[in-house]
């Protein structure tokens, strides 16, 4: 028995050893709609290992509403370490309560829609963003800032990671790991002070100073990268060591400029997409579980009429595999 005991003591520590503490909290202040009677949930990739059959499970973790400001939920996990995890929330515990994720906090590769979040230690702390607005993309106080970089062909990535630090979080090298969801472009997302405009950055393949790169002179701020920021801010990728932005020939660095025209939006029955300049679509809910999929270009309408009400994302890519998203509701 004593074995026994000492045995589950031991995995208990091996497990913990190697998890963090994650808070995912979320403002749902200036939400259009009420609180269902269901809540406020949080669904992602991160459910399995909690002990959920699936991940994606609308109803399996319901929110804590705050005492004093009922505006705000939040919920404190743990959680395996050196981790990427998506997630959304939810206003209930349906798949198609789910929120729209704004453009500069998406997962984008792949067109994925889902918010992100890579848990690059296993410090006793908490990890902890702040209080997300439901459908929005910063904490109260800050804005967002989403800093990208690829390594020049012959350099290899650091067995301690590639990171990124600036005078937004007092120049600490070591506190922030950039994650590649595709192994060429390395991206982080750093929340900062909105009362102060300008802030200096630098990429590093390492955590420690001599791993800094050198940011050549014509775009070097005191030796290093330099940024005003006013709003929301998605920074284009540049090569590590070098003024150049990285250049990708798979069209995951950006959307093309063509939006599709669907209507009628909201639809009840059908879509129809007026312009059928197209290689594929592919229509996925707000989860990112596919409705429809189409290589025909000749097809111009879609029978949406058996699908739930709520929010679809249509995704369109030319013949350069450039990719666009628009947004659509059905509502019956």
């Amino acid at each position: 028995m004593k074995k026994i005991i000492l045995l589950i003591l031991a995995l208990t520590i091996g497990v913990s050893a190697f998890s963090k503490k994650v808070k995912f909290a979320v403002t749902m202040k200036g939400v259009p709609l009420n609180i269902t009677g269901a809540g406020v949930h949080v669904a992602g990739t991160f459910q399995t290992a909690l002990g959920a059959p699936a991940n994606w499970d609308p109803a399996f973790n319901p929110m804590i509403k705050d005492l004093v400001d009922t505006n705000l939920y939040s919920l404190v996990v743990d959680l395996p370490a050196h981790q990427v995890y998506e997630y959304k929330f939810l206003n209930g515990d349906q798949t198609y309560d789910v929120e729209f994720v704004p453009q500069e906090s998406r997962v984008q590769y792949l067109s994925n829609d889902s918010r992100w979040l890579y848990i690059d230690s296993t410090a006793n702390d908490t990890t902890f963003i702040g209080y997300l607005p439901y459908g929005g993309n910063h904490p109260q106080g800050t804005y967002l800032m989403r800093l990208k970089m690829c390594l020049p062909s012959g350099i290899v990535v650091n067995s301690a990671g590639i990171h990124v630090a600036g005078s937004y979080d007092n120049w600490d090298i070591a506190k922030h790991t950039m994650y590649s969801f595709d192994g060429k472009k390395y991206e982080y997302i750093a929340y900062v002070d909105s009362t102060n405009m300008n802030y200096e950055y630098k990429f590093s393949n390492g955590n420690s100073a001599s791993n800094y790169e050198i940011v050549p002179a014509p775009c070097a701020t005191n030796g290093n990268r330099a940024i005003m920021i006013m709003t929301d801010l998605e920074l284009d990728s540049y090569e590590f060591n070098s003024c150049s932005k990285c250049t990708f020939t798979n069209g995951i660095e950006g959307l093309s400029n063509y939006q599709n025209m669907i209507y009628p939006n909201p639809a009840s029955s059908e879509i129809n997409i007026s312009n059928l300049n197209y290689k594929e679509l592919l229509i996925t809910n707000l989860l990112g579980e596919e409705m429809f999929k189409n290589c025909n270009p000749n097809l111009s309408s879609i029978n949406v009429s058996e699908w739930q009400s709520g929010i679809y994302i249509l995704k369109h890519i030319d013949s350069n595999n450039k990719i666009s998203i628009s947004k659509f509701t059905v509502q019956h």
